[in-house]
């Protein structure tokens, strides 16, 4: 028998706008871990310069999905060798397990590119792992309409649709497009977090413990106890995106761009950083129009 969720957190996000065409709205583990693991941090972000240099990661992977209505794409490039396009309504994840170095400048300066940056943890017996990448373009990630409602889904699965997406410590992205008052839901295990991050208009999520508004930038995550996930349009269309996953449940060690699960190995990747055995990119650039120039 279908159960609804209850209501576990809710908060509003803060947008944070910096210097080089970079503004973001950004919640992360700070908030409390125990409703977002597997996930680290998540930004709605809009880019329009080469804000961010070559780094690195390992222990966890970086994810970014482009909204398909972003203006523009973003270029990934990495130390594995792979060199691709992120297309708007696409999905890249750099598996970044014992280190990787990678850039992911828009295309064009001055243009915005719009999308969600995930960071998503893995669980020890992964940290190690060689780097790899996980990438579905535009035309893979499967969509259905139905009930007033447009769901994608770049990861996982949702509604009868799955995700081509193959990730070795699987979870779910789900973007839905709710019109007013119309219903969405989601059928989840009793292993996953589950937690819903609306980024356009605003909602109504219909829980076990009552009815609460979700306003634009809100945060709201959900107990386990229940395996129905339900979401009423407001009064604007509402744009919002849903996590689930397992949660692994290990300590996180965080170090600038390296999430651990120790100190021990924390200090493992930092020297393989230091070595070079992440590899080494150098910088992108433009052209005097704007473009990105291929390296």
């Amino acid at each position: 028998m279908t159960q609804l969720r209850s209501k576990s957190a809710h908060f509003p996000t803060e947008r944070q706008t910096m210097e080089g065409g970079f503004s973001v709205n950004r919640f992360g583990e700070d908030h409390d871990a125990r409703f977002m693991d597997p996930y680290l941090m998540v930004d709605a972000f809009t880019i329009s310069e080469n804000f961010f240099a070559p780094h690195p990661h390992a222990g966890f992977a970086p994810m970014t999905y482009l909204l398909p209505e972003s203006q523009i794409g973003i270029y990934n490039r990495d130390s594995t060798g792979v060199r691709n396009f992120i297309n708007p309504g696409a999905v890249l994840v750099n598996i970044a397990g014992r280190g990787m170095m990678h850039e992911e400048p828009p295309m064009q300066r001055g243009t915005p590119a719009r999308g969600l940056q995930v960071f998503i943890n893995l669980p020890t017996s992964l940290k190690f792992m060689p780097p790899q990448i996980v990438h579905v373009d535009v035309a893979d990630i499967p969509k259905i309409e139905k009930n007033s409602t447009l769901i994608r889904v770049p990861l996982g699965s949702s509604n009868g649709i799955t995700s081509p997406a193959k990730l070795p410590y699987p979870v779910r992205l789900i973007d839905v497009t709710l019109q007013p008052d119309a219903t969405f839901e989601q059928e989840l295990t009793e292993e996953e977090n589950c937690f819903i991050y609306l980024f356009e208009g605003d909602a109504v999520f219909e829980g076990a413990d009552g009815e609460t508004p979700i306003e634009l930038y809100d945060v709201l995550a959900t107990h386990r106890s229940g395996t129905s996930l339900r979401v009423r349009g407001g009064t604007k269309t509402a744009r919002f995106a849903i996590f689930a996953g397992k949660p692994i449940g290990e300590p996180i060690v965080s170090y600038g761009p390296f999430v651990m699960s120790s100190r021990e190995d924390i200090k493992k990747v930092m020297d393989a950083y230091r070595q070079g055995k992440m590899g080494a990119l150098g910088s992108s650039s433009y052209d005097a129009s704007g473009n990105l120039i291929l390296t």
